[in-house]
Protein backbone atom coordinates (compact mmCIF):
# COMPACT_ATOMS: atom_id res chain seq x y z
CA UNK A 1 0.00 0.00 0.00
CA UNK A 2 2.85 2.21 0.20
CA UNK A 3 3.52 2.70 -3.35
CA UNK A 4 -0.16 4.03 -3.80
CA UNK A 5 0.33 6.59 -1.01
CA UNK A 6 3.40 8.33 -2.77
CA UNK A 7 1.59 7.96 -6.30
CA UNK A 8 -0.77 9.90 -4.73
CA UNK A 9 0.97 12.42 -3.16
CA UNK A 10 3.06 12.43 -6.22
CA UNK A 11 -0.58 13.58 -7.81
CA UNK A 12 -1.40 16.06 -5.32
CA UNK A 13 2.44 18.01 -6.02
CA UNK A 14 1.84 17.47 -9.50
CA UNK A 15 -1.42 19.24 -9.53
CA UNK A 16 -0.08 22.18 -6.84
CA UNK A 17 2.84 22.69 -9.19
CA UNK A 18 0.76 22.86 -12.59
CA UNK A 19 -1.40 25.75 -10.54
CA UNK A 20 1.59 27.18 -9.35
CA UNK A 21 2.98 27.72 -13.05
CA UNK A 22 -0.17 28.57 -14.26
CA UNK A 23 -1.00 31.45 -11.76
CA UNK A 24 2.66 32.84 -12.63
CA UNK A 25 1.94 32.42 -16.13
CA UNK A 26 -1.39 34.07 -15.72
CA UNK A 27 0.59 36.97 -13.43
CA UNK A 28 3.12 37.52 -16.15
CA UNK A 29 0.45 37.81 -18.74
CA UNK A 30 -1.31 40.76 -16.80
CA UNK A 31 1.92 42.33 -16.21
CA UNK A 32 2.64 42.21 -19.78
CA UNK A 33 -1.18 43.82 -20.72
CA UNK A 34 -0.83 46.37 -18.10
CA UNK A 35 2.62 47.99 -19.12
CA UNK A 36 1.41 47.46 -23.04
CA UNK A 37 -1.51 49.87 -21.75
CA UNK A 38 0.94 52.69 -19.76
CA UNK A 39 2.51 52.73 -23.06
CA UNK A 40 0.00 53.21 -24.81
CA UNK A 41 -1.84 55.95 -22.49
CA UNK A 42 1.82 57.74 -22.74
Amino acid sequence: GQKIISKVKQKIFNGLETRKTLKQMVESEKQKRESLEATLQT
